[in-house]
């Protein structure tokens, strides 16, 4: 997901320089009618510019935010690492059962999710 981000920003912050566009830039550089049409797109996609940068920003946020990327620990008020129990959850009736591990035992701590993971599945041996 990130690879397809960086792509797509790279793809798009070259847009203004590329020079393969060659006729189409020759001819609105050339004709004095159409000027303003160049600089305008020229202009539009300077500012189109900071946009991709943004967006990569927020989709890496997005990222490591996510369940599957949340593998810290969670400490107690003192230090101590928090003893954590494993429970089984499942979203939906379709998705798969995961692991969440939310149970803190020692006074002080709030429960929260600190790993989220699926479940093996049976081998069926």
């Amino acid at each position: 997901m990130v690879a397809l981000l960086v792509i797509v920003s790279l793809i798009a912050l070259n847009i203004p320089s590329v020079k393969n566009f060659g006729e189409l830039e020759f001819w609105f550089a050339m004709s004095s009618a159409n000027s303003g049409i160049y600089s305008t797109s020229r202009m539009i996609f300077g500012l189109a510019t900071p946009f991709w940068f943004l967006l990569v920003a927020i989709g890496w946020i997005v990222l490591r935010r996510s369940p599957h990327h949340m593998e810290q620990k969670r400490l107690h008020p003192e230090g101590r690492p928090c003893h954590m129990l494993p429970s089984v959850t499942r979203t939906s009736f379709f998705s798969s059962p995961r692991i969440s591990v939310m149970v803190c035992s020692l006074p002080g701590c709030r429960p929260r999710t600190i790993a989220v993971r699926p479940l093996a599945e049976p081998t069926g041996i």
